[in-house]
């Protein structure tokens, strides 16, 4: 049957460095054509099953109604036929398939039909379906095909009804059946009963004390029960992902995408070349900067660009929010916009796999639902098959109440808390860890010395979790030990000092400091805490370290030049722990 959603094997050889369709896009608005589909191919396809349906489906009726299939009784009989004639039994089950086949197929080509129609509305009028409507759409084609499945079984049951009207009594004389067993039997005696029945008695039995129309109306009728439940689950995990990646991923997927996408454009613009990100920022950054200076700003930025773009491309890349940029940052900047593209590539395949194992769980639920409804359609008694179950379904039970909590704990925190995402440095237990892999279950991340570690979700959803990468800036305190006789002229030529270099460096840090923290220890030591800003969050290990080291080091200058004492530091004692 027609399938307008992605092909598989596209997405398993899209290119590694390639930023992949991250909003789930199954149909090209500036093209229109299908994912995996050449323009064209989608309708041959429709037309070809629309064709082979029409012919299954018209077919036998024509044949029927020119009298090339005839019999003894007429196919839509309201009572049951002395015997049984296959010709017209093949007729009407040829009819009964070829009717759920159709609405599949009607329900697929209506599926296309709303999307092109929607696509020439727009293109007639000049302008791009807005974003709200092609997710609308591309949500429809998610789900299309559960919709059609749920078509076909509503057409199956009702066909039913069309080519089944016998009305068969119930034969008295079944071999056995599950009515047998009153509703007050004891657990025991249930299961007694049960245990002497097999599947293939059962059939037997159950064959011979319902007429055809009954079975193949419950059939049916369990069949739409299920599709529908699908669906239902369906819809549901679709809403639940479409939150989620909205919520988790949306505006960093779009900010990165309009980041790499206008690099490019400004590559081609002074230089007529992309390259690769090195070739990209060293030649952007040598054109765009006057000869005159040593940074860029948004206005040279703004002369290749609409000043919109300008200053949203500057905003994204100027994360110290200095507003000029040199070689250096503009540099790591174009470097980190490569990253973060390659970190949400692989935090979407892990939520791909997150949601599909949350899909697989609510499948289970739904295959339940489906099996009760069957029984009660299938007029088998609930009570019965429960009580004689009763002793495996405790012990069922019990084992599954601690694997649903915990199910439950690690669903709430991966998809609804969601703290982190692959490639953030987070703090666990006053450890710095770089998240590896988010699963359902258990999280990987790079600990200390870069070990592989492995942290159930249910442990860390009462973990403190600290998130370098989502913080804003972040500060840091620096803490010495001075003698306690320093004289306060001292201290505030020290501060002078060190503000002084924070104005220097003001694309390091921010132009602000708080010395205090003045503690007396003992008669020889006094503590003094030096408050920090940096300019940007510590994700960046390498640039925070490098940072830090060059405050720590003019701090210890600017001591000595001050004619601040040290206390000398405490005696440490050093013992071998075998």
């Amino acid at each position: 049957m027609t399938s307008i959603a992605p092909h598989k094997k596209d997405k398993e050889h899209s290119k590694i460095g390639e930023l992949r369709d991250m909003t789930s896009q199954r149909f090209d608005w500036h093209e229109g054509t299908f994912s995996g589909y050449k323009r064209g191919q989608i309708w041959t396809m429709i037309f070809f099953h629309i064709v082979l349906c029409t012919v299954l489906l018209l077919v036998p009726i024509f044949l029927y109604d020119k009298g090339f299939i005839t019999g003894s009784y007429p196919l839509f009989a309201s009572e049951p036929p002395a015997t049984y004639e296959w010709k017209l039994e093949m007729l009407r089950w040829a009819i009964f398939a070829a009717s759920g086949y159709a609405g599949f197929v009607v329900t697929d080509a209506l599926a296309v039909l709303c999307v092109y129609g929607a696509f020439y509305f727009y293109s007639l009028r000049g302008k791009e379906a807005p974003q709200k409507v092609q997710r609308g759409f591309d949500q429809m084609i998610f789900l299309y095909k559960y919709v059609a499945y749920f078509t076909e079984t509503l057409v199956l049951l009702l066909t039913s009804f069309w080519l089944f009207p016998l009305t068969l009594d119930e034969q008295a004389q079944a071999l056995f059946s599950l009515g047998e067993i009153k509703a007050g039997s004891t657990a025991g005696e249930a299961a007694e009963k049960l245990s002497g029945l097999s599947i293939t008695n059962y059939l037997k039995a159950y064959s011979t004390g319902h007429s055809l129309q009954f079975i193949v109306n419950r059939a049916a009728a369990s069949l739409f029960v299920l599709s529908a439940l699908i669906l239902v689950e369906k819809v549901i995990i679709q809403r639940i992902s479409t939150t989620f990646y909205k919520r988790a991923f949306g505006r960093r997927l779009e900010d990165n995408k309009f980041a790499l996408k206008t690099t490019k454009r400004l590559a081609v613009a002074v230089a007529q070349d992309h390259g690769d990100e090195k070739t990209q920022s060293k030649i952007i950054f040598k054109r765009l900067c006057p000869s005159h200076r040593e940074t860029i700003s948004m206005s040279d930025i703004a002369v290749h660009l609409p000043t919109a773009d300008a200053e949203r491309y500057f905003g994204l890349i100027d994360t110290e929010a200095t507003g000029d940029m040199n070689y250096e940052q503009f540099e790591r900047a174009i470097a980190r916009s490569y990253s973060e593209r390659e970190d949400l590539r692989m935090s979407l395949l892990d939520q791909d796999n997150v949601i599909g194992k949350l899909d697989q769980l609510f499948l289970v639920f739904v295959w339940a639902v489906a099996a009760l409804s069957w029984l009660m359609l299938f007029q088998v008694s609930l009570r019965t098959v429960l009580a004689a179950l009763t002793g495996i379904g405790g012990l069922v039970l019990a084992v599954a109440t601690g694997t649903m909590k915990t199910a439950f704990e690690s669903i709430v925190f991966v998809i609804f808390t969601h703290p982190f995402d692959v490639g953030d440095q987070v703090i666990i237990g006053n450890e710095v860890h770089y998240v590896k892999e988010l699963g359902l279950w258990t999280s990987t991340f790079l600990g200390p010395q870069y070990r592989v570690t492995y942290i159930a979700n249910s442990k860390l959803r009462n973990e403190m979790i600290i998130n370098n990468r989502r913080s804003p800036f972040q500060s840091e305190r620096i803490k010495f030990n001075v003698v306690p006789s320093t004289p306060n002229d001292k201290i505030v030529a020290l501060e002078a000092k060190l503000c002084a270099f924070l104005q220097k460096n003001s694309k390091d840090f921010l132009p602000k400091l708080n010395l205090g923290g003045f503690t007396i220890i003992n008669h020889d030591t006094m503590t003094i805490n030096v408050h920090i800003f940096h300019r940007g969050n510590f994700q960046d290990e390498e640039l925070r370290t490098r940072r830090t080291r060059t405050f720590v080091l003019y701090l210890r200058d600017a001591i000595s030049e001050c004619g601040i004492t040290l206390s000398p530091p405490e005696e440490v004692i050093l013992r071998h722990l075998k």
